[in-house]
């Protein structure tokens, strides 16, 4: 495995997928890395790859579903932007342009803090095309 920090947690997500096991998730994995993309000696990988080897289809639309129901208010912005990054990873994996209830309800909310800190963002970037909001 490439990052050490977040194995753990990702094993407890795969068999209990709540919003709790994935905030510890993404809190071990932006412990150590805070950049939307690792560039290796010989490729390059994404913070959330794991993730999105775990979940696709149904089980990335259910934990996309849980993700939009963690409060990120006292979420520094830097890491902000990799939970934006998370979300564009789980919503590619859900392979539709449908978007969960409890995202619909908090996404123009997402978007516009996004927006705000890194408009530039490669998690904000894909997120807008996957759901097709103009820029």
């Amino acid at each position: 495995m490439i990052f050490e920090k977040g194995n753990t947690e990702l094993e407890k997500l795969r068999q209990f997928p709540n919003a709790d096991n994935l905030f510890a998730y993404f809190g071990a994995r932006t412990s150590e890395w805070c950049e939307p993309i690792i560039y290796m000696e010989c490729f390059s990988v994404s913070v959330f790859y794991d993730l999105q080897d775990s979940f696709k289809n149904e089980s990335a639309f259910q934990l996309l579903d849980i993700a939009a129901t963690i409060h990120t208010d006292q979420i520094s912005d830097e890491r902000y932007v990799r939970f934006i990054d998370l979300l564009s990873t789980l919503a590619v994996n859900t392979n539709t342009t449908e978007m969960p209830q409890q995202l619909r309800q908090v996404f123009t909310s997402l978007i516009e803090r996004a927006n705000r800190v890194a408009p530039d963002s490669i998690g904000l970037l894909s997120l807008k095309r996957h759901y097709r909001v103009a820029s």
